[in-house]
């Protein structure tokens, strides 16, 4: 039968031996589909792995930095034979009158959660002013009276450094939002207090935080009548018997011939901000004033606060030396 078979025109374009064609089939719709989501899984795998790989690279550069940090207090200890003051003491003399200015090395934001309102109360201007304290910086000032420990700390590299003045609080106008332009402009003095200084910053750029005994242990951590987070109410509150960080006083001189100290108060709370003020004012910038930890064994130590630059979300704050933290927020949920 299939000499009977009538030739076509393909048959005579077909080469000897080739089986006949057959026409390529593309990618169905679900196919083309199925692929794409797997290369988009695989993208994501990718971004995230490489974030993880980032962030470890960050730690680890940050951790290496704090040890430097570390370092230079024992290299104070074995100078001085003793731990580093918890301020730094900066003396002047106008017309004749000696003036004293203390700078607390305090890992802290000043004043209370009322005076801080009127600080956060305008959004761009707390954008622009970082209110913690410059807790390193006042330590680097501090180490200026040990040649040794202050040749460590100028031996990290300059890209991780960056110019500090001690008098932050004061942006040198008469408007300045803090009360605590006074303690630095005495009334006899000739101007503002500018004492330069430097702090460590970590490898995503925020300054490294200092943390002294002076400052922490069960007296820091008392009931007070200031107001401060209550983490099972999710607001400030006033509530004489649970030990939480409040208002810590320290004295601070300046300005007349006796030195007279005058207290000046200090906040370190995790989360010190109520969830309605948090979200009617600025919430990626409302973050906690310290992680309130307790130096262990009488000893400071620092931390970074890490990716997120929230102190009180301990979770990713980089430590050398892991702290103590008050029994009310040892366990505390970085979901809050």
């Amino acid at each position: 039968m299939e000499a009977d078979r009538v030739a076509t025109p393909a048959d005579s374009c077909r080469i000897a031996g080739q089986p006949p064609a057959r026409h390529e089939q593309g990618f169905t719709l679900i196919e083309l589909l199925i692929v794409l989501a797997i290369i988009s899984a695989l993208m994501a795998l990718g971004m995230v792995v490489g974030r993880q790989v980032i962030t470890g690279g960050k730690a680890r550069v940050t951790e290496q930095l704090i040890t430097s940090l570390d370092q230079s207090v024992d290299s104070y200890v074995a100078d001085k034979g003793s731990l580093p003051p918890a301020m730094y003491s900066h003396v002047e003399t106008v017309n004749g009158v000696r003036h004293v200015y203390d700078f607390p090395a305090i890992d802290a934001r000043p004043g209370g959660s009322r005076n801080f309102a009127s600080i956060v109360r305008d959004r761009n201007w707390y954008l622009q002013h970082d209110s913690t304290l410059p807790s390193v910086a006042t330590y680097a000032a501090i180490l200026r009276q040990s040649a040794l420990a202050e040749s460590i700390l100028k031996s990290v590299p300059s890209r991780f450094v960056r110019t500090r003045f001690l008098d932050h609080w004061y942006d040198g106008t008469e408007n300045a939002t803090s009360a605590y332009k006074d303690i630095l402009t005495a009334s006899n003095a000739a101007g503002p207090i500018d004492v330069q200084s430097f702090e460590v910053l970590d490898a995503w750029g925020r300054p490294i935080r200092f943390v002294h005994p002076g400052y922490g242990g069960e007296e820091f951590f008392d009931g007070g009548s200031w107001d401060y987070y209550d983490r099972s109410a999710k607001a400030m509150v006033r509530a004489e018997g649970i030990r939480r960080p409040f208002n810590h006083a320290a004295y601070v001189r300046w300005g007349d011939a006796r030195n007279t100290p005058s207290a000046l108060h200090f906040r370190r709370s995790y989360q010190p901000f109520t969830d309605a003020e948090a979200a009617s004012k600025a919430p990626a910038v409302l973050t906690g004033d310290a992680d309130e930890g307790i130096c262990p064994t009488r000893r400071p130590y620092f931390y970074s606060v890490g990716p997120d630059g929230d102190p009180g979300r301990r979770a990713d704050n980089v430590y050398t030396t892991r702290p103590e933290f008050p029994e009310e927020t040892a366990a505390f949920d970085d979901s809050l």
